[in-house]
């Protein structure tokens, strides 16, 4: 009886690992795919500057999520792509994002955000540039 007991705990840990390996393939497979459509959208220099292992995706609802991906050598809080993607994996529309914010001498707890937000299509084309002053984008 202890070792079916073993066996079994050993099957369920055999089997619970597959998966992972499962998910981690499909992962890797979906972002080549994203990759390729990125390939055709933007310059080759800048689609080579894309860091895949700190992509980030966001499900909005059953057939829409956001995907975050960060640029080799910066923060990926503050340089980005962000790109919205159907249920097939199609993306459908697509940002480059640069946030630089201006440093200033005020306290954690009651500093406002201030600083510039740059964004570029996919293809390099600058779409807007803005003062962000208190956490607000003024050229919106």
């Amino acid at each position: 009886m202890k070792h079916l007991f073993t066996f079994f705990i050993l099957s369920v840990f055999i089997i619970s690992c597959k998966k992972e390996v499962v998910n981690e393939a499909l992962q890797n497979h979906y972002l080549l795919g994203i990759q390729k459509q990125l390939a055709d959208s933007m310059p080759k220099q800048a689609s080579d500057q894309l860091d895949f292992s700190r992509s980030v995706q966001t499900r909005v609802n059953g057939d829409t999520s956001y995907l975050r991906i960060g640029v080799k050598g910066k923060l990926v809080q503050n340089d980005f792509v962000l790109l919205q993607i159907d249920a097939y994996g199609k993306v459908r529309r697509g940002r480059r994002v640069s946030i630089n914010e201006l440093i200033s001498g005020e306290a954690v707890k009651t500093k406002k955000y201030n600083g510039v937000i740059t964004i570029h299509s996919l293809a390099g084309n600058l779409l807007i540039t803005s003062q962000v002053d208190n956490g607000f984008v003024a050229n919106l």
